[in-house]
């Protein structure tokens, strides 16, 4: 995917669609975040920094 936002528009959505995907199988990757393997640990501590941001500003 390109974006985050793209996946779903709300963070807690993105977590729970990514999480089901890992546990088919699926790896999701994030072109914006130069490439990051969403479904690994750290793609995981990032989406959840982003989405913290994200919920506290209001923007998604």
């Amino acid at each position: 995917m390109t974006k985050l936002g793209r996946l779903d528009r709300d963070g807690i959505d993105v977590s729970v669609t990514v999480k089901t995907l890992a546990e088919m199988g699926v790896k999701i990757y994030c072109l914006a975040l130069g490439g990051a393997d969403l479904t690994s640990s750290s793609g995981t501590m990032i989406m959840n920094v982003l989405n913290a941001g994200a919920s506290s500003s209001g923007t998604c």
